[in-house]
């Protein structure tokens, strides 16, 4: 008798051509079919098909200032969803020739709820407001650790769709299918204040251009404005942010004509930081608040790095009546990979795991003199959803710095 071989067939919108690991939202839910063969011949009485889904985060300590090492684990269930099908005959076979029947899901995950403060004991991960997004997360977290020896940190937020055969009260044949769920809380969310998170983010640095055997220099400023969300398609290989950068040039020592031709090497790299907690969290947290205690832990990943060149030439003289009169200007969009064929999780926060995103923006400038300036962007990452409200006007403009004043009609927004 030929042995009963179970399959999952999810649609093909859900995955990005080449990868195994079928991607859904919770706003449209888990929805495909299981695929027996052989059933009949192996007097199925039932089959049973189940969405589960589980939270799991370890903290490592290997510091000097603990006797002895340990690991902190903190375990949650987060979804377990069952669809049962009593009869194998009501469901017709897909083909005269193969013993093979479909039984179709359709799991539709619990609606966003405006739970009060109080009712949120009786469930400690907030299910019925936000799901954690699917990651997997393994990395060192503290440098204070001796040698080779790291504190570590890992969290799993994992889904599976699982499927069991019955005969009798007997699982005959199971079969397990790995899914990611991903909870967009706002496809347009307003810009991070980032007065919020201290030191985490540099959108703006001014040096002196160097020459050689010469100590006087132009001093130049670069300032970058927060890009919109990166949304992203699973049908789409590259995805690109738009940068809105800001050249300042002061005036020369001796002359007020424009700088010349200033030639810049671009090297950008996406960083996601996800924090892993031992206790709930009320608000995102930050990188300082993870270094002090030992129930946060702050674990950075690094994507594929990117480089351009840019050509600044047109210089305009910066608008009188501020401290940058005397300096010159040069505004430019400058577009960006930023993942190339892979589907990160979103930006998004629950009380025991959270991520957020940053673009590590190297400039290399060479012209009347050289100077490096490193600035680290925020950057938040959504997908797009059904839900629908209209995306938000966006205006983008250069930061202001403290050195140099840009005026109140400067500053970095972007509204709804």
């Amino acid at each position: 008798m030929p042995d009963l071989r179970l399959e999952f067939d999810f649609a093909d919108d859900s995955r990005r051509p080449g990868s195994a690991i079928p991607v859904f939202f919770r706003h449209t839910g888990v929805k495909g079919s299981l695929r027996a063969f052989n059933v009949s011949n192996n007097d199925v009485d039932k089959i049973k098909i189940v969405l589960r889904g589980f939270l799991l985060n370890v903290v490592g300590h290997r510091c000097p200032q603990f006797q002895l090492s340990h690991d902190m684990v903190v375990e949650h269930q987060l979804l377990k969803l069952v669809d049962v099908h009593f009869s194998a005959s009501q469901h017709s076979r897909t083909s005269d020739d193969v013993d093979c029947e479909e039984f179709p899901f359709d799991f539709k995950l619990k609606a966003r709820s405006c739970s009060a403060p109080e009712d949120r004991h009786d469930s400690p991960i907030f299910p019925a407001t936000t799901l954690p997004s699917s990651v997997d997360v393994l990395g060192p977290w503290c440098t204070a650790a001796a040698g080779e020896v790291n504190c570590r940190a890992e969290t799993q937020v994992r889904y599976e769709v699982e499927a069991y055969a019955y005969r009798g009260d007997d699982a005959v044949s199971a079969a397990v299918q790995q899914v990611r769920i991903f909870d967009i809380v706002d496809a347009h969310p307003p810009p991070i204040h980032m007065a919020d998170f201290p030191g985490e983010y540099t959108c703006s640095q001014e040096h002196k251009l160097k020459r050689s055997f010469s100590r006087s220099g132009r001093r130049m400023m670069i300032a970058v404005a927060q890009p919109k969300p990166l949304e992203i398609s699973l049908d789409k290989d590259v995805s690109m942010v738009a940068f809105h950068v800001s050249f300042f040039v002061e005036d020369g020592p001796t002359h007020s004509s424009p700088p010349s031709t200033l030639h810049i090497r671009v090297d950008s790299l996406l960083r996601s930081t996800t924090f892993i907690a031992l206790r709930q969290m009320d608000m995102h947290p930050t990188v300082a608040q993870a270094r002090r205690t030992p129930f946060l832990a702050a674990v950075p990943k690094f994507g594929r790095p990117y480089h351009r060149k840019l050509h600044i030439t047109n210089w305009t003289r910066c608008p009188p009546g501020n401290k940058v009169s005397r300096w010159w200007m040069n505004e430019t969009v400058v577009w960006l990979p930023i993942t190339e064929k892979s589907n990160p999780a979103p930006t998004f926060f629950t009380p025991f795991i959270s991520r957020r995103y940053s673009v590590s923006l190297r400039f290399a400038a060479k012209g009347d003199g050289k100077a490096n300036f490193l600035l680290q962007v925020p950057l938040q990452i959504v997908y797009p959803t059904l839900l629908g409200s209209a995306a938000p006007a966006y205006d983008a403009e250069p930061p202001q710095d403290e050195s140099i004043e840009l005026g109140p009609e400067r500053l970095p927004l972007y509204v709804r």
